[in-house]
């Protein structure tokens, strides 16, 4: 009997280790299967970290890129800007630059209007005075240049021929005498004239132009 007894307490404590070793089986299991949950939780984190790393340097590579287009962009800009400004320099440059010519040209045909006015007016001037009557004073300095003027031809083959033309019915010198007293007479006679004021400034004598068939 107490042999049975032994052999059910060997049993029972058999039983119980198996028990024992079942439950520490499946408490090793669990532990296993959490530790793998673990690290396979910690796997896609990390996962999960690294691609919000790399989505993070995709998004800063997509930022720098889009700030260095942006950034070309305004120096495209500014370039666009800088040239367009210096056109419109180059542009009013040019215009001020015809600008004055044109004002130059204006002035240059001014002024030769202006000196073919005066010439016009020299001219119709020059007429006038060779066709207005002459002074007393312009009448004298216009003979005195005549007589400047006059030469002495000493070739006789150039000189007058033959026998002198006989005035008939006209009078004429018969003979030539010396003057003596006539710049006495003469100073007389103009102190004489002189007292009229209109001596000097009437305007009776042959003109300039009446008076050139004495050089031709």
């Amino acid at each position: 009997m107490e042999q049975q007894f032994l052999e059910l307490q060997r049993r029972f404590a058999a039983e119980q280790l198996k028990s024992r070793q079942a439950e520490a089986r499946a408490e090793e299991e669990q532990r296993l299967r959490e530790e793998e949950q673990l690290k396979s939780k910690q796997a896609e984190a990390r996962a999960e970290g690294e691609q919000r790393l790399r989505e993070e340097e995709q998004l800063k590579s997509k930022q720098a890129e889009a700030r260095a287009e942006e950034e070309q962009r305004l120096r495209e800009e500014e370039q666009l800007k800088s040239k367009q400004a210096e056109a419109r320099a180059e542009e009013e440059q040019r215009l001020r630059e015809e600008e004055q010519l044109k004002s130059k040209q204006a002035e240059a045909r001014a002024e030769e209007e202006q000196h073919l006015r005066e010439e016009e007016q020299r001219r119709r001037e020059a007429a006038e005075a060779e066709s207005q009557p002459k002074n007393l004073i312009e009448y004298l300095e216009t003979c005195h240049s005549f007589s400047l003027a006059l030469k002495v031809i000493t070739d006789k083959s150039l000189s007058t021929r033959g026998d002198t033309t006989v005035p008939t019915g006209r009078p004429y010198p018969q003979r030539i005498v010396p003057w003596g007293d006539f710049p006495a007479q003469q100073e007389k006679i103009w102190e004489k004239l002189s007292i009229s004021p209109d001596f000097n400034s009437q305007r009776v004598f042959p003109s300039e132009h009446q008076l050139d068939y004495v050089l031709k």
